[in-house]
């Protein structure tokens, strides 16, 4: 019995095991303590509620003209009573499609984020500056923030 039991090192498996357990508890601390400290450091998405007001205004229009808006400034003041101002250093993007069925509204954080807004899927979405529809349409508007 010895023979197999040493054979197999069953007894290093033994304390192996309390070693791993330690090192999987630290290494959960450690995430935690780094995803916090992320949170805090980490500037907040300064422009999703701008833009939640927008694209409530862009589905307002469409319920009422029964297509999307082929600019923002179409949307006052009826919709909004201004065009909300992106955060200081990015920008708003729009764009609609040729026969207004669908639309697209996205703006860049400062920490280097792309969220793009799909009227299709009514989902805001994270994405890749190469993956924006509204980016890849001909006709867009822009919306600068503050330098």
């Amino acid at each position: 019995m010895n023979a197999i039991v040493s054979a197999l090192r069953l007894d290093a498996l033994r304390t192996g095991w309390r070693r791993w357990a330690v090192i999987g508890v630290l290494t959960s601390i450690a995430a935690i303590a780094i995803f916090k400290l992320y949170v805090f450091v980490v500037p907040p998405d300064e422009n999703r509620a701008a833009g939640d007001e927008i694209i409530a205004a862009l589905e307002a229009y469409k319920v009422g003209y029964k297509r999307y808006p082929d600019r923002l400034a179409q949307l006052q003041p009826k919709y909004l009573n201004r065009i909300p101002q992106p955060a200081p250093g990015t920008n708003f993007v729009y764009a609609d499609s040729s026969d207004g069925s669908t639309a697209w509204f996205g703006y860049q954080t400062l920490s280097e984020f792309f969220y793009e807004y799909d009227t299709r899927t009514r989902k805001w979405e994270a994405i890749g500056y190469d993956q924006s529809e509204a980016l890849r349409k001909q006709t867009k508007e822009f919306v600068m923030g503050p330098k």
